[in-house]
């Protein structure tokens, strides 16, 4: 958030709270020059997987309070699931590979 008079402690991240395993929530740190912080949100590898198993995407909810204003912003993440992707991939390459020097040595021949 930016344009903000000073440091913004007790942001809330929903549906993340602390005090679920696999969430961490930072306040930020405030930068007097560019009158911004940011607050970060960190999920685990197995809670990653955990939200992936019941939906791709996944809409959380930055907000906090300076005095009477509330102030909000959403991030909507899409889980991905590259194991899968990247094996076929790499089959993929590795067949074109072999194909195509089979091929070069079939032509030379």
């Amino acid at each position: 958030m930016t344009g903000i008079p000073g440091q913004v402690n007790g942001v809330r991240w929903r549906p993340a709270l602390q005090r679920i395993i696999g969430y961490n929530l930072n306040d930020g740190t405030f930068d007097r020059k560019t009158k911004s912080q940011v607050s970060r949100l960190r999920i685990s590898a197995a809670k990653l997987v955990e939200l992936r198993n019941s939906t791709r995407e996944h809409t959380f909810t930055c907000s906090f309070d300076i005095g009477d204003t509330k102030f909000s912003a959403n991030k909507i993440i899409t889980i991905f699931n590259p194991s899968k992707k990247l094996s076929f991939n790499l089959s993929f390459f590795f067949f074109m590979f072999i194909a195509y020097f089979h091929m070069k040595s079939f032509v030379v021949r």
